[in-house]
């Protein structure tokens, strides 16, 4: 008796071996379920777990800093293709709405501050579309673009003289005032024409002028928001 309850469990019979082939598919299938009941349980407590909270505000940290990005640049075109390269060309024409010096003043090295964002905008994006934790890790392209930054400081630290020159030509010049008016139709019926309403305002010449300063002050809050949920 006793050697045959110490009977090693491995020559017994197993279940499946003694039941029938539609038994067999059924225990299969309650352990499969049971698997994938301990994974959902996993899954759960994971997600719960300050780890994976501070991983998704992280992950939506990044998304936002993409996202704003890809909104800023935007803006940069419509300042470059809607008011420099028409005053530009308009001082090449008879009736020139302002002076290249006006120009200079309004704009300074706005199109190379655009070159440098596009360039960043682009890594970030492509970063985003690599797996994990691949697009979790972007430091390295802030280490090797914040050198470059340091072409902000010759437009930032025009930005008051711009406004000035803004407000001289409007009040001097009936024609550039007109104009200025006219650019803001022309970016409403653009939109319109996309049929994009999404609520975004049409930014006037001096709200564009001033974004590079707004763009380069928020970078520093959402690098410490994004470091605040890494671990």
């Amino acid at each position: 008796m006793e050697s045959a309850l110490s009977e090693d469990s491995s020559t017994r019979p197993s279940v499946e071996s003694t039941s029938t082939p539609q038994q067999r598919v059924l225990i299969r299938l309650f352990q499969r379920i049971n698997f994938h009941k301990k994974l959902a349980h996993y899954v759960s407590l994971y997600s719960e777990s300050d780890s994976a909270t501070s991983g998704r505000m992280r992950l939506r940290k990044v998304s936002e800093m993409v996202a704003t990005e890809e909104e800023y640049v935007r803006n940069l075109g419509v300042l470059i293709d809607d008011y420099l390269e028409p005053l530009r060309r308009s001082c090449a024409s008879s009736a020139p709405l302002c002076t290249a010096d006006d120009i200079d003043n309004l704009f300074s090295n706005l199109e190379t501050l655009r070159t440098l964002n596009r360039t960043l905008l682009t890594r970030l994006k492509t970063r985003m579309t690599n797996t994990y934790p691949a697009f979790f890790l972007f430091g390295d392209i802030f280490v090797e673009v914040v050198p470059a930054m340091k072409l902000y400081l010759d437009y930032i630290s025009g930005v008051s003289g711009a406004l000035a020159t803004y407000t001289t030509l409007l009040n001097k010049s009936t024609e550039f005032s007109e104009w200025v008016s006219d650019r803001l139709s022309v970016q409403k019926a653009r939109r319109e024409d996309a049929s994009e309403s999404d609520g975004r305002p049409i930014l006037d010449l001096p709200s564009l002028l001033v974004l590079p300063l707004q763009r380069i002050t928020a970078y520093s809050k959402l690098l410490e928001d994004i470091l605040t949920y890494t671990k």
